[in-house]
């Protein structure tokens, strides 16, 4: 019980600075996480956080890790591997000897084997902290691909050279030949190994689907197990667990690239798993720190060994130092970085055939493309995790040396790098054009075009031959929308009027299933069984959303329920039973669907004939809607009518996410976006009617 209050407590902290947030933009989400855990701890909650630092590194890191393999541009990587390789392994290693020398140096009573392990720690970069600081100003050409490529390979670098300095640390045993080749072993076997596994999954998963086993939440645990399997695996094995997770999330991505005709429903839900699950851990490392950052500071000042104050400063020179070796690396190395080619066999190629006799003026000066690249290699989420994971103890029993202090300097250093960037990159690098703007670039009649076109664009991208038919009906209604803003009838729908609309062609169903009754069109068991469903639509109309959420729960629990009892076929007879009364029945089934098709054809031209200016755009609402009841009737029998749903609702998120798009890079503002998503809501609303 503790745990989970604990556990919900970190949740709302995690709701509450992403709301700060929103509101105070300038200041990077790390911060304000930051400062609600200490606020968290000074609460009157009488809860004292504990948890396993071995735990961090595989439940925490590996993830991260794994998703950051996923989701980085192969492309990218490839295009940009010489200056990557140049930070993430070049820069790291060194960074790593000489950080550990000069930590040593600064702080005596700091064992040099744990000074290379702090060095190790702080070496990863953070391109999420990076991003939310240069969202609204421009970084020179490649550099943010370049550092999102040194984000993930040198995430593998620096914690591999943690594991061999903490390993020393640990026994006390340090040979240089032994850490040499225990680096390369781990590091080669690791990915070694992870690509192979990787490719294992991934093979599972394609086969599983073979099988008919297309439930994405099947397939997306697979997934999400990944990761913690391979990564338990190769530690076992004495490998690299980072770099084989790292491996791995390759081959996934790899996959999401092959695969780009898969289930639409499971990308998508895969996709929100993915980002919901590594936001929470991001979030949840900051909080973290945030809330064991007095005690650490209360143990370290209690202790006396080493003044607070005084690892500020070696914090501010350890910074400094690194922030110094990365800039002159850069700088020495600019020609690399501005032109990847540089100096590779193929440049000397072009070299020799004359075709680099004109060189590209550069896009900015050798220094400041030095300094840029220096303040961008911001510290985050890795490092702190990383620190998290030390141990408590050594082999031998005793407590880990410095523990608090190494905790302490990781913090520091994360913070001055952050606030270092926050405050100076917006001053030396352009402002995108948007932000120059004081009112939204785009009214909500032309942001809502784009969203519907930028939906439209999705859905093509999701065309399947299985597909093709259902994709054509959701575009077509889609194109009627586009058709409304281009004709310049959008306006504000009234919900009173819809109502009247809606009142009104509920009561010529009414009428004509009374009509064809009378004409002995149907017999008087359909007409009863229309005026009860007539009823049912007409109450979950005027019922409010929260009831309507609960009804389709229900029903899909139900489903799940019926789909369970065919798989286990719990029960033969039950099965006989219901297919002998589906066919008793089966002549009145398609009496009440043609019915439904004649009452809903005549309700549509019902509303056609009392549409006027004042009504157009409510009257079209609910025609849609009636439309919509039209198709799902006239659908071939090889077409499913939850694929139709299950389609529209797509369709309806990737307007959502279009509009955060918008929000997030500023072509529209909160008023709007908050119009915009009170269409796609009152969409969500009309789909749960027709369904």
């Amino acid at each position: 019980m503790e745990t989970l209050f604990l556990f919900l407590i970190m949740i709302v902290g995690i709701i509450f600075s992403a709301v700060i947030s929103k509101y105070v933009p300038k200041i990077p989400l790390a911060l304000i996480q930051i400062s609600i855990g200490i606020l968290m701890v000074l609460l009157p909650l009488n809860r004292e956080l504990h948890f396993e630092p071995e735990i961090f590194m595989v439940c925490v890191i590996a993830p991260l890790v794994f998703y950051e393999g996923q989701k980085v541009s192969r492309k990218e990587l490839w295009e940009l591997k010489g200056p990557i390789l140049l930070l993430a392994f070049g820069l790291v290693l060194l960074s790593v000897v000489l950080g550990g020398i000069v930590i040593h140096w600064l702080i005596p009573s700091m064992p040099l084997a744990i000074s290379f392990a702090l060095a190790a720690i702080i070496s990863p970069t953070d391109t999420v902290a990076l991003k939310s600081i240069v969202k609204n100003v421009k970084l020179p050409t490649n550099i943010m691909g370049v550092l999102e490529g040194e984000s993930l390979i040198n995430d593998a670098a620096g914690l591999v050279s943690f594991k061999v300095a903490l390993g020393v640390a640990l026994t006390g045993v340090f040979s240089v030949k032994e850490a040499s080749v225990s680096f390369v072993v781990a590091a080669i076997g690791g990915v070694v190994l992870g690509a192979f596994i990787g490719v294992m999954f991934v093979k599972l998963r394609l086969h599983l689907r073979k099988m008919g086993l297309e439930e994405s939440e099947l397939l997306i645990l697979i997934q999400l197990a990944t990761p913690f399997v391979i990564y338990i695996l190769a530690e076992k094995l004495e490998f690299s667990g980072i770099l084989a997770v790292v491996a791995a999330g390759m081959v996934h991505g790899f996959e999401h690239d092959k695969l780009q005709k898969t289930t639409t429903k499971l990308k998508l839900v895969s996709n929100n798993v993915w980002s919901t699950l590594v936001y929470f851990l991001n979030s949840l490392v900051f909080l973290l720190l945030g809330s064991i950052l007095p005690s650490v500071i209360q143990e370290i000042w209690d202790a006396a060994d080493v003044h607070v104050l005084d690892l500020v400063l070696a914090s501010i020179l350890i910074i400094s130092f690194l922030m110094f070796l990365r800039f002159i690396w850069v700088y020495v190395l600019y020609n690399h970085f501005v032109d990847p080619n540089y100096g590779s066999f193929e440049d000397y190629l072009a070299q020799l055939a004359g075709k680099k006799s004109v060189e590209k003026e550069p896009e900015i000066s050798r220094f400041k493309y030095a300094f840029i690249t220096t303040l961008a290699g911001v510290h985050g989420t890795i490092s702190l995790a990383t620190a998290l994971s030390i141990p408590l103890i050594l082999t031998n029993g005793e407590a880990f040396p410095l523990r608090n202090e190494l905790l302490f300097i990781t913090a520091c250093v994360i913070l001055i790098s952050l606030v270092s960037a926050t405050i100076l990159l917006p001053l030396i690098l352009p402002k995108e054009k948007n932000e120059l703007m004081l009112v939204p670039i785009l009214s909500e009649a032309s942001a809502y075009q784009k969203v519907l076109q930028q939906t439209i664009v999705r859905l093509e991208q999701n065309r399947t031959d299985e597909n093709h038919y259902v994709l054509n009906e959701i575009i077509m209604e889609i194109g009627s929308k586009l058709t409304e803003i281009e004709t310049g009838y959008v306006r504000d729908e009234n919900r009173k009027i819809i109502a009247e609309v809606l009142k009104t062609a509920q009561n010529e169903e009414s009428r004509q299933i009374n009509e064809l009754l009378e004409n002995n069109e149907i017999s008087p068991m359909v007409q009863r069984l229309y005026q009860v469903y007539l009823e049912n639509s007409r109450q979950f109309s005027e019922t409010n959303f929260f009831k309507k959420v609960w009804f389709r729960l229900k029903m899909g629990l139900m489903k799940k329920r019926l789909k369970k009892m065919q798989k286990e076929k719990f029960t033969e007879q039950f099965t006989e039973r219901f297919q002998a009364r589906f066919h008793e029945n089966s002549e009145l089934i398609q009496e009440f669907t043609h019915s439904q098709r004649l009452i809903t054809e005549s309700v549509i031209g019902t509303i056609q004939k009392q549409i006027t200016p004042e009504n157009r755009k409510e009257s079209l609402i609910v025609m849609e809607r009636y439309n919509r009841r039209l198709k799902l009737a006239k659908l071939s029998s090889g077409i499913s009518k939850n694929e139709v749903r299950s389609y529209a609702s797509l369709a309806l998120q990737l307007e959502r996410e279009e509009i955060q798009r918008l929000l997030d890079v500023g072509e529209i503002d909160y008023a709007t976006a908050n119009q915009l998503g009170e269409r796609v809501t009152y969409d969500e609303l009309s789909e749960l009617s027709i369904n």
